[in-house]
C-alpha cells in the first residue's frame, strides 16, 4: 500500500514549493470552466514549432512534467497528470505519482504545482471529489479539499500484478460508476521464457533457441490479459473471476468510457515476436499484429494468446504458438474482433471521446488516440457516427517539420470544461492544450 507519510510531504513542500490547502482558491469559489478559457489564450509561437496541428488550431506549452502518463481535468481547470519516477530518486516528487498544475494567473501555464505519491503509475481520473491513481500494484483514491489530495490515500484495490510483464494499469469509470482497470499481459503470447539457446561452437554467433508453444489455456488470463471492474468506495478489493469484465485484451494502456454509446472502449497494444516461428518474417512482425481499436462489452472474449488481428485479412487469426500458420483461423472464429485496427508498433497509450464544442462540429462523439509508439508517434483523429467507425484515422498532432526524433511521443489526453484537449508527452516532458481558433 502506498502511503505518503507526513515528513515525506513537508519535505516535498519545501523542495518544490508545493500548494496546500491553506493557500489554494477553494473550489466552489470558481465556477466551471473558469480560469484560463481557450478564447481568452495567446496562441504560442513556439508550440507551433513542436507540434503540427490542422489549420485553425493552436497550443500553448502548460508544464513540464517528467515521464508523464494520463491526465484528468477539474471542472475548475486544474490539471492532474500522472508521471512515472525512480525508485532511488532522492526526492519523493521524483519517484513518481501525481501531480497537480494549476494556473493561477490566467495565461494558460501552470504556475503553482503539489505532488501527492512516490510510485510510479498510470491511471488517474477525478470523480465525486476524489482523484483515483492506478500504481503499477493498486489503485488508491485521496479525497481532494480545495483541489489539494489529501497527503493519505485509501487503497481500494491492491495486489494487482507487477512485472514481469506490462506494469502499466489504466482506469476509466462506466456510467453506474463502477471503476474498470486494464491489466496488461506478462508475456507477448502465453508461451513460457524461451528455452537457453544450445552452445555456440568457440567464435561463433549464438544460436537462437527454439520458440516454445503457449500455455493451453493460458493460466495468466485468470489475472491479466483483461478488464476487472470493482467498486469505487470499498477499500481492499482484489482480482477474482467474479470481477472480470472481459478478457483476451493484451495490454489496453488506452481505455476510456465514451457517453454517447455508454460502452467502455480500449486500443491495446499488439504481440510481437512472430519471426521466430518457421514461416514467419522479420516483416511480419514489422508490419501485422496490428494494434486492435476494441468496443469491451461485458463477457466477451477478444482473443489473446490465441489471435492476433491481421490487417491484410482483415480478421483474427490463430497465433503460431497455437498451431497457426499466417493464415488458419481456428478458435479465433470465435472470439470478438476490433472495430478498428492501427498498423503494429503504433504504441497506442490513450483514448479520448471528445465531448466537448470548442472544437468544429466534426469532432464531437469521435475518438482521440494518443500514439506514444517509435513507428509513427503523436495524436490521431478517428471518426465516429452512429456509434461507429466512420473513417480511417486522421493526423492531428505530429512533431513539427526539423523537430528531432522522439520529441513528441504522446502518452496522455483529457478533455478541458471548456473543451480544449491536453497532451501529455515523454520525449521532453511536457503538458500540452491545444484549442481551435476559427472557422469550421
Amino acid at each position: 500500500m502506498l502511503i505518503t507519510a507526513r515528513m515525506s510531504a513537508l519535505r516535498r513542500a519545501l523542495a518544490v514549493g508545493a500548494l496546500t490547502a491553506a493557500n489554494v482558491a477553494p473550489l466552489h469559489a470558481q465556477s466551471p470552466g473558469s480560469g484560463s478559457q481557450a478564447g481568452t489564450l495567446a496562441c504560442e509561437p513556439t508550440t507551433a514549432a513542436v507540434l503540427r496541428l490542422p489549420a485553425g488550431f493552436c497550443g500553448i506549452l502548460v508544464a513540464e512534467v517528467s515521464r508523464p502518463r494520463h491526465v484528468a481535468i477539474a471542472q475548475n481547470g486544474d490539471v492532474y497528470v500522472s508521471f512515472q519516477g525512480r525508485r532511488d530518486a532522492p526526492t519523493p516528487a521524483e519517484r513518481g505519482g501525481v501531480v497537480m498544475l494549476r494556473d493561477t494567473n490566467g495565461d494558460g501555464r501552470a504556475d503553482s504545482r503539489h505532488y501527492v505519491g512516490e510510485e510510479s503509475g498510470t491511471g488517474v481520473a477525478l470523480r465525486g471529489g476524489y482523484l483515483y491513481f492506478a500504481t503499477n500494484t493498486a489503485v488508491l483514491r485521496y479525497r481532494v479539499v480545495n483541489g489539494v489530495p489529501a497527503p493519505t490515500p485509501d487503497t481500494i484495490v491492491e495486489g494487482l500484478p507487477d512485472r514481469p510483464g506490462e506494469p502499466t494499469k489504466s482506469i476509466a469509470f462506466s456510467d453506474d460508476g463502477s471503476l474498470l482497470v486494464s491489466i496488461g499481459a506478462a508475456t507477448d503470447a502465453c508461451a513460457p521464457a524461451p528455452a537457453p539457446p544450445p552452445v555456440a561452437a568457440p567464435g561463433a554467433a549464438p544460436a537462437a533457441g527454439p520458440p516454445q508453444k503457449g500455455d493451453d489455456p493460458c493460466r495468466q488470463l485468470a489475472t491479466r490479459a483483461g478488464i476487472w471492474r470493482f467498486h469505487p468506495a470499498r477499500t481492499h478489493q482484489r482480482l477474482d473471476r467474479a470481477r472480470r469484465w472481459a478478457t483476451g485484451i493484451r495490454n489496453a494502456v488506452a481505455l476510456a468510457w465514451d457517453p454517447t454509446t455508454r460502452a467502455l472502449y480500449g486500443v491495446s497494444h499488439g504481440r510481437s515476436m512472430l519471426a521466430r516461428w518457421s514461416g514467419f518474417t522479420a516483416r511480419h512482425d514489422l508490419e501485422l499484429p496490428a494494434e486492435e481499436f476494441v468496443r469491451i462489452d461485458r463477457g466477451r472474449e477478444y482473443g489473446w494468446p490465441y489471435c492476433y488481428y491481421d490487417p491484410r485479412q482483415g480478421g483474427l487469426v490463430l497465433s503460431p504458438e497455437y498451431g497457426g500458420d499466417g493464415r488458419a483461423v481456428g478458435r479465433c472464429a470465435s472470439k470478438t474482433p476490433p472495430i478498428y485496427a492501427f498498423p503494429a508498433h503504433w504504441g497506442p497509450n490513450d483514448l479520448l471521446f471528445y465531448t466537448g464544442s470548442q472544437f468544429p462540429a466534426r469532432y464531437r462523439g469521435g475518438a482521440f488516440v494518443a500514439l506514444h509508439g517509435r513507428v509513427n508517434p503523436g495524436v490521431v483523429f478517428v471518426p465516429f457516427a452512429g456509434g461507429q467507425v466512420s473513417g480511417g484515422n486522421e493526423e492531428f498532432a505530429r512533431p513539427a517539420a526539423g523537430v528531432a526524433a522522439g520529441t513528441l511521443r504522446p502518452n496522455g489526453l483529457a478533455q478541458g470544461p471548456d473543451g480544449s484537449l491536453y497532451i501529455a508527452e515523454d520525449g521532453t516532458g511536457r503538458v500540452w492544450r491545444v484549442w481551435f481558433t476559427g472557422g469550421r
